[in-house]
């Protein structure tokens, strides 16, 4: 199963999840700055979180905490938080 498939996965999981649950909170999916920002990666991040954001638009039980932590807050590498 490649990346994309697994998004796919994940995305019809959350709809399902949907159809039998109320009050539902999600979160987006933090941009890895140890890879380039235009990496394949990264795009596949940015239009996952896109189709979690068009899901708390089309389901008013479903709220999204956007999280967008800059760069100073992860470890040299880029990769992980810093705790």
């Amino acid at each position: 199963m490649t990346n994309a498939d697994k998004g796919e996965s994940i995305i019809d999981h959350i709809m399902e999840f949907i159809k039998t649950h109320t009050n539902i909170v999600l979160t987006n999916v933090l941009i890895r700055y140890d890879l380039s920002y235009y990496s394949l990666e990264n795009k596949r991040i940015r239009s996952f979180n896109k189709k979690l954001m068009e899901i708390t638009k089309e389901h008013k039980q479903v709220a999204l905490i956007e999280i967008d932590i800059d760069r100073k807050y992860h470890t040299r590498h880029g990769l992980h938080l810093i705790s």
